[in-house]
């Protein structure tokens, strides 16, 4: 059986508890056949849930493919993946996915990707459009940071929870279009993953590995401290750069970007693009954007890279706390 990281929530406070006109903990609830994790807790229902996850036939291919990508097919209102470690995944109309194993794998291979890729497949189909991004909560405000991979999102995420900024979500961040009039609501979970370097600047320990990781391994870990789950509103998004790693330059500087640039840096935060336009389509991703951009600060947070001097990693969380404002 796969290894779940715990979930360390706040003292005191229920995950479940809510008033009546507190926006929903989750947007929608799953079943699963097989365990997703302490993460996902807050999304599964034993049965009558909106999304199933069971074992099943999974085609190895689907006919006439509208787009394709070297892991992944879509055609109509399904999305294909057919993964090296011997993993298939067809998810269905937002509302069923199934999967098949192959060649060795286990279920413990198949978790990481209904944590990701399935994910945000899923997101789409139902009409979430789900942000490469980590983030933390400040009072009912969230502030997410998004890069590509191996940007520091999720270091940046843990470094500022034991600042009294909790973690919100990592990796992928749920925003519903339904919620822009009164301020973008965004959903998440909060499985944390850290690289071994980043795990040792933090101080945290690692609890189990993230399977199928070989180019850049990362571990499972717990942060200082988590939010119970439920919705929150997207208050600022910052777009790691790395265009202050010359010779001479501050160790780190926030930049404000609104209109055109502001949607072009939300472009490039969307998750798997080329999924997103296939599934969701270019015109409705450019008009979420542009709704997203005029709802939320968006901001370029320009740095050097941590190496050789570990000191500018602690200089880049101080200004982001600054930026934050008191917890």
């Amino acid at each position: 059986m796969p290894v779940s990281p715990p979930v360390d929530m706040a003292q005191g406070a229920n995950p479940h508890e809510r008033t009546d006109d507190a926006p929903p903990t989750v947007p929608f609830t799953i079943e699963a056949d097989l365990d997703v994790g302490a993460a996902l807790a807050p999304w599964l229902r034993a049965s009558g849930a909106d999304v199933s996850i069971r074992r099943g036939d999974v085609p190895t291919a689907l006919p006439a493919p509208e787009a394709e990508g070297v892991v992944w097919q879509h055609a109509s209102r399904r999305t294909l993946f057919l993964l090296p470690c011997g993993v298939r995944f067809l998810i269905e109309d937002g509302r069923t996915v199934r999967y098949a194993m192959e060649r060795g794998a286990t279920p413990r291979d198949v978790r990481p990707f209904v944590l990701g890729n399935v994910w945000g497949v899923l997101a789409m189909q139902r009409g979430l459009l789900p942000l490469h991004a980590s983030a933390v909560s400040r009072g009912p405000g969230l502030h997410a940071f998004t890069g590509p991979s191996g940007a520091g999102k999720s270091t940046l995420a843990a470094a500022l929870a034991p600042r009294g900024y909790p973690l919100f979500t990592d990796d992928i961040l749920l925003v519903d279009p339904a919620s822009f009039d009164a301020g973008p609501l965004c959903y998440g979970h909060r499985t944390l993953s850290l690289c071994r370097k980043s795990l040792a600047l933090m101080g945290v320990e690692a609890v189990a590995q993230v399977p199928m990781r070989q180019r850049l391994p990362k571990w499972y870990a717990v942060p200082a401290r988590q939010v119970p789950p439920r919705a929150g509103q997207l208050r600022r998004l910052y777009i790691l750069s790395y265009r202050n790693n010359v010779p001479g330059s501050p160790p780190c500087s926030v930049e404000r970007v609104t209109g055109r640039l502001a949607v072009q840096a939300l472009w490039a935060a969307v998750y798997h693009p080329r999924q997103a336009i296939a599934i969701m389509g270019r015109r409705r991703i450019l008009s979420l954007l542009v709704g997203l951009a005029q709802g939320t600060r968006v901001s370029m947070f320009h740095r050097r890279r941590c190496d050789p001097d570990v000191t500018w990693f602690a200089e880049d969380v101080t200004r982001l706390a600054a930026e934050l404002g008191a917890p």
